[in-house]
């Protein structure tokens, strides 16, 4: 599975060069909390913005996209995701990104979460 930090960018790149390799090190240990037979969930959120969170849509998904402005997302609709995700049954053992979409947020959870393998 591909990740944000594998999709070359230059905000991942100027990441892992600030942050000693924070995206190859949280790859790895996904990769371990994958491996350890626990439950789990692992949300990868786009390019973090301070923003008002409830009011754009929200983008759900297992699809791959770098880390840019460009697939961004507000840190309360970040929680919110994790939230939400802690009360779905479907999102045990998945890693999925979140992003914003376009356009006023409109589709219930249970419809996001319901794409995810």
């Amino acid at each position: 599975m591909t990740c944000l930090s594998s999709r070359p960018s230059i905000s991942a790149t100027l990441l892992n060069l600030i942050k000693g390799n924070t995206l190859r090190w949280r790859r790895r240990a996904e990769d371990e909390i994958r491996a350890s037979g626990m439950d789990y969930t692992i949300i990868r959120a786009g390019f973090l913005l301070n923003r008002a969170g409830g009011k754009r849509a929200i983008a759900v998904g297992q699809q791959a996209h770098p880390l840019a402005p460009k697939y961004g997302i507000a840190r309360a609709d970040v929680a919110e995701t994790f939230v939400q995700a802690l009360n779905r049954r479907n999102t045990v053992k998945t890693t999925f990104e979140v992003v914003w979409s376009t356009g006023p947020r409109q589709e219930p959870w249970d419809l996001l979460f319901g794409r995810l393998n």
